[in-house]
This record gives structure tokens, C-alpha cells and sequence, in this order.
């Protein structure tokens, strides 16, 4: 899922608001080791990335946005993808990776779950708001709405660690927010 470019302006980016709806496959690999970690976030092989491409071009790669029927894994972030020439994905400075940490599923539960992360821009993480943070299997956003700049788009990335294994999506929206 890819966002609309940001608009010219004056307004200032505030915070982005992702809002999802989503389970994992409902199965862990070995039952017999992660029965304690059924139900929580820890050891989940589903989550959710926040990425920023930025691209000089008016249109977004067609590829962004399609849905395969059945489903099918698709890489929307193929390297070989994004040239020069292209959008790139812009990297997360604080972390050093290119996208940044969004929400985690909970791990071996089928039943799908509503997940609102909200980033603001400003927002001071320190080791409690990161402690609360791990504990609902979200990411902090250090760092993310103040990297955003007119003509940027937030994409968000749905993961799973293994081949063949499922991250369920049954809704997901991405607001971007302004100062009045």
C-alpha cells in the first residue's frame, strides 16, 4: 500500500496514523517451543514495516499497487525495481535500515486484530515509551514523520519470515496529518 505524494505547503507534517487489521497464520513451526509465546508478541514471524519513497516522478510504480488473485507473494521492493532514474526508499538514519520497525502480529492467533500506531513528530522516546512500545509489538517511529517532506509517500510493507508463510490483511489505511 503506497500513499498519494505529499502535497506542497505550508502545513506542517504532525504525525501518520496507520491503522490495520490483521492476523498471523495462526500456527507456529514448532508448537512444542513457542506454546509459551502463543498469543503474545514475542518470537512473531508476521509484522508490518513503514517505508518512505521518495521519487521526482509523478507516478508510482504500477506493480505498488496490484492484488494477486489467489494470493501470491509479491516483492514490492525488488531492488532491481528502483534505479537512478526511479523512486528509492529513503533510510531510516537512526537504525540504519531502510525501513522502520511498525507493528508485530500476535504470534500462532488466527483471529484477525485492530491495530492504530501513531507517530508524531517530536515525540520523545525514551527506554519507557520504548518498553511499552515492545510490549504491544509496535515500533516507535523515531525519527520517521520528521523525515517526511512534500512529494514523499509512505508505503507500508506487510512481512513474513519464512517462505509460504501468511500475514493476513484484512484492512489497512495510512493518514497523514497537518497542522491547521
Amino acid at each position: 500500500m503506497v500513499t498519494p505524494a505529499i502535497p506542497p505547503g505550508k502545513r506542517a507534517i504532525q504525525a501518520v496514523r496507520f491503522t490495520l487489521l490483521s492476523n498471523d497464520q495462526g500456527q507456529a513451526p514448532d508448537i512444542d517451543i513457542e506454546e509459551n509465546l502463543r498469543g503474545t508478541y514475542q518470537g512473531s514471524n508476521t509484522w508490518f514495516e513503514a517505508a518512505i519513497i521518495r521519487d521526482d516522478r509523478e507516478e508510482v510504480p504500477q506493480y505498488l499497487f496490484q492484488v494477486r488473485q489467489p494470493r501470491q507473494p509479491i516483492d514490492a521492493f525488488n531492488r532491481d525495481a528502483f534505479t537512478r532514474e526511479q523512486a528509492r526508499e529513503i533510510k531510516n538514519s537512526l537504525k540504519g535500515t531502510e525501513r522502520w520497525q511498525l507493528q508485530y502480529n500476535v504470534q500462532a492467533v488466527c483471529t484477525p486484530k485492530l491495530y492504530q500506531i501513531v507517530w508524531m513528530k517530536g515525540e520523545v522516546i525514551n527506554d519507557e515509551v520504548e518498553a511499552v512500545s515492545r510490549s504491544k509489538g509496535a515500533g516507535t517511529g523515531r525519527g520517521f514523520v520528521s523525515t517526511l517532506r512534500p512529494g514523499d509517500r509512505v508505503a507500508l510493507v506487510l512481512r513474513a519470515q519464512h517462505q509460504g508463510w501468511a500475514n493476513c490483511i484484512w484492512g489497512a489505511e495510512i493518514e497523514i496529518l497537518h497542522s491547521v
